[in-house]
């Protein structure tokens, strides 16, 4: 896990506050791999890039429709990926909890 907080001082990607953050996939291919992203200030975001190419590999805003954190469960394959910690709504801010299971 990891604590954070968007701030208006971070990059801007899609008009949005964004942290990125590195992930290494060396397990198993076959791994369920659950990424969260958990705020009381805002409504979370998360998108997953491929490192080497850029594109997007999953996103995911809402975990359900009464929980506005947000969620990402499945298997990847191994390698480097970008985890994008944001939020939903332009110009939200505050702190939140990352964390890679």
């Amino acid at each position: 896990s990891r604590s954070g907080v968007l701030s208006s001082s971070d990059c801007i990607v899609d008009g949005t506050y964004t942290e990125m953050w590195y992930f290494d996939h060396r397990g198993s291919e076959d791994q369920v791999l659950v990424i969260d992203l958990e705020s009381f200030d805002f409504d979370a975001y998360l998108v997953l890039y491929d490192y080497d190419t850029g594109a997007i590999v999953a996103e995911n805003d809402d975990v359900n429709s009464t929980d506005s954190d947000a969620r990402l469960l499945g298997t990847l394959a191994r390698g480097r990926y970008v985890i994008a910690a944001t939020s939903f709504d332009p110009g939200e801010t505050g702190q939140y909890v990352l964390t890679v299971d």
